[in-house]
């Protein structure tokens, strides 16, 4: 009855939280979802489980904890993985989670990455999932959010000279965040100084190519992880 329950607010969770981005109606389920949770071992020894109490960390704004469970996930799913390569319960290990599963929990890391700041751990856990893919055959889903975050990380610096002239110039978003009285002045054709330079950072209109953002993927494999448990017991890996 308890495995149901948490099947159930999973679902209504993923729902209300990615599908529907509803933050509102969201968080009582994750309140409830959460006290059943309080019943397994807080060790992240469990797949499931640590995907729960991600959602459920994300949906109470808790960014960093909903990074640690996600990563505990994964960790859980790729020692799945190879605990089970070459052995009869193989077919049944990947028919619960295969690698399609697992890009889908990368990009779904890398999107809180993103929300917290932290973008070059994001871009780079995209591509660590845009080259699972390819290694495996499967269609990548995130390529549209990699253009986006790359883009975000493009930023030029515009240098308005008095005759009327824009002059780009390059520089990384580290340095433009930092006191401006240290730029180096240009010389117009016309010998005279850029009279104001602004930070620019390049916007999805200026690539028309672009589509509009993908939405969170939700990552539900709605596994019964309880049948997959007992179909490995003997390695006894993932009991909480």
């Amino acid at each position: 009855m308890r495995i149901k329950q948490i099947d159930r607010l999973y679902d209504q969770l993923v729902t209300w939280l990615y599908e529907r981005q509803d933050a509102r109606r969201s968080l009582p389920i994750a309140n409830r979802l959460e006290r059943l949770l309080a019943r397994f071992s807080p060790k992240p020894e469990t797949i499931f489980i640590e995907e729960c109490r991600s959602l459920v960390c994300e949906a109470k704004g808790d960014l960093k904890n909903a990074i640690e469970h996600r990563e505990n996930e994964i960790r859980l799913i790729r020692r799945l993985h190879a605990v089970s390569q070459g052995t009869e319960s193989e077919p049944y290990v990947f028919s619960q989670y295969d690698y399609t599963d697992l890009s889908k929990r990368l990009d779904i890391l890398a999107m809180l990455c993103h929300d917290t700041g932290n973008m070059d751990k994001a871009i780079s856990i995209l591509y660590e999932s845009k080259k699972l893919c390819e290694e495996h055959g499967f269609k990548f889903d995130g390529e549209t959010l990699l253009r986006d975050y790359q883009e975000e990380t493009l930023t030029v610096n515009l240098a308005v000279e008095s005759n009327g002239h824009i002059t780009i110039l390059p520089w990384a978003r580290k340095e433009m965040e930092t006191d401006t009285s240290n730029v180096p002045a240009l010389e117009s054709k016309q010998g005279t100084p850029p009279v104001m330079t602004t930070p620019y950072v390049a916007a999805s209109s200026d690539h028309p190519q672009d589509q509009p953002p993908v939405s969170k993927p939700s990552g539900a494999c709605l596994s019964d992880e309880s049948r997959l448990i007992a179909h490995l017991s003997s390695t006894g890996h993932l009991v909480p």
